[in-house]
């Protein structure tokens, strides 16, 4: 009668390197969604056209911007005015739920950016900047994932 006999040597070394490559890829999601998030940011920014016009500066330093009239904003794009809801625009938050998920709250954090957004009865085409910045930002994300998790499966 024959017999067969099987040895597994390297189990605990097999078992550590997947362990390792666990930790490698949860550190690769925390730099995705922090990354991320900022590229997200300046993706909606750009969705925002320039005030037109130049600027001049006075003898004693001060800045002074000379606008044209009527500029109408256009849809989508949104024309920027006084530029305080494009500086709104940043990473809020990043954090955790749990060991393996991370999110990222980013946009304006000026509360009227939805009205422009989403329209109201007095806006009737809205001008969409974080959604289409989110679509803009998408690829860039993508590629920005498929990096980072390469580099933790390694």
């Amino acid at each position: 009668m024959a017999e067969a006999e099987v040895i597994f040597s390297g189990v605990r070394e097999f078992r550590l390197a997947g362990e390792a490559m666990i930790v490698r890829a949860r550190e690769a999601a925390r730099v995705i969604v922090t990354r991320g998030s900022v590229i997200l940011a300046d993706a909606m920014k750009h969705q925002y056209r320039p005030y037109p016009g130049g600027q001049r500066t006075s003898r004693t330093g001060r800045v002074y911007y000379q606008g044209k009239p009527n500029f109408p904003a256009v849809p989508p794009k949104p024309t920027i005015r006084s530029g305080a809801t494009v500086r709104s625009i940043r990473p809020i938050r990043v954090g955790a739920i749990g060991l393996d998920t991370w999110f990222s709250e980013t946009g304006p954090t000026v509360n009227y950016e939805r009205y422009p957004e989403l329209g109201t009865k007095f806006i009737k085409v809205p001008f969409p900047a974080v959604r289409m910045g989110t679509m803009e930002a998408e690829p860039d994300i993508r590629e920005l994932a498929d990096v980072e998790y390469a580099k933790a499966v390694e």
